[in-house]
């Protein structure tokens, strides 16, 4: 499900950021906000990225929070800018290496560049980004750092899927998850 995942603040509210998903481009989503009037300070969009599959990656990302004893209420989170960006980062490259790695098992690619730009393509849809109105071939540049460094690993290829992965013998999940 193709969407947008960003990060938005308030002056209002400096120790809480908002992580969200949305159809439509988050500039929307801050019109709605700020038309809302719930705050007295202007809604400030941080960081947007656009991805193919948005629902799952908000997911994880959720989930990473969680599993670090962040609690999100609607959205809201009590965490930097930065760490949330970085977290995105990361979620975000590890989600392009478990489709490459997909890729590979699947005898449709080889182990080579070409089908690493594919997949990148085909996460962050740059292809179809003519007029760069939705990712910057800056923070596509960053997420292939990321992807790159995760990389160097020499078990990212035996690593689980990448929707296992938070959660992966973490008793905290465990315990809370039989609660859900």
């Amino acid at each position: 499900m193709r969407g947008w995942i960003s990060l938005i603040k308030n002056p209002a509210i400096p120790t809480m950021i908002k992580l969200s998903r949305s159809d439509d481009d988050p500039d929307v989503l801050i019109r709605k906000l700020d038309a809302a009037g719930g705050s007295p300070s202007p809604y400030e969009l941080v960081y947007r990225i656009y991805v193919s599959n948005s629902f799952l990656l908000l997911q994880n990302l959720r989930r990473s929070l969680w599993t670090r004893d962040i609690s999100i209420i609607s959205g809201w989170c009590s965490v930097s800018v930065s760490e949330c960006i970085a977290l995105i980062r990361d979620e975000v490259a590890h989600y392009i290496i478990d489709r490459f790695r997909m890729t590979i098992n699947k005898e449709e690619g080889r182990a080579d560049l070409q089908t690493m730009k594919q997949v990148l393509d085909g996460t962050l849809l740059l292809s179809e980004n003519h007029y760069i109105e939705r990712n910057s071939i800056i923070e596509a540049k960053q997420i292939a750092i990321v992807t790159a460094a995760i990389m160097k690993s020499e078990h990212w290829m035996k690593e689980g899927a990448w929707l296992n992965r938070v959660t992966h013998n973490n008793p905290i999940f465990a315990v809370r998850n039989k609660c859900l």
